[in-house]
């Protein structure tokens, strides 16, 4: 029975591997447009883009402000909001320790 079961999966695999190697997984279009939007969109703010390793403790408003040390008072929504822009798909509230994430380095 437990080679069965071995023989199998083996099979499944090999299948599997074949059908993605043969007809592939198509890479949808949207997500290229939506890159290309925010680029453009992000592009007109008045701020440079700069990937930032996040350690434990950090939070987007304490990474921003570590960047901008000369920014004496600020709009945490337009923070958010810029934040987002430039990493889409991305909760502000719940980043990831050891990830990297885009941040505004306003000018």
């Amino acid at each position: 029975m437990r080679k069965t079961i071995i023989t199998i999966v083996i099979i499944l695999f090999f299948i599997s591997l074949y059908k993605d190697l043969t007809i592939g997984t198509p890479i949808s279009s949207n997500i290229n447009q939506k890159k290309d939007n925010s680029v453009t969109a992000v592009n007109n703010k008045s701020f440079d883009i700069v990937k930032i390793k996040i350690n434990p403790g950090d939070t987007v408003i304490t990474v921003i402000d570590r960047l901008n040390p000369e920014l004496n008072s600020y709009d945490i929504e337009l923070l958010l909001k810029d934040f987002s822009e430039l990493n889409p798909n991305v909760d502000p509230n719940a980043l990831m320790v050891n990830r990297y994430y885009f941040f505004p380095k306003y000018n």
